[in-house]
């Protein structure tokens, strides 16, 4: 269950980041969510 919440607490930082960032988190995220 911890695992679970701190991939959700993860997935909310990086949403958080790309809305303040715009571009550069973006890419990070969609990096993140290829290799998943």
């Amino acid at each position: 269950m911890e695992a679970t919440a701190t991939r959700n607490s993860r997935k909310v930082l990086i949403g958080i980041v790309s809305s303040r960032s715009g571009d550069k988190t973006i890419k990070v995220t969609y990096s993140y969510k290829v290799p998943h």
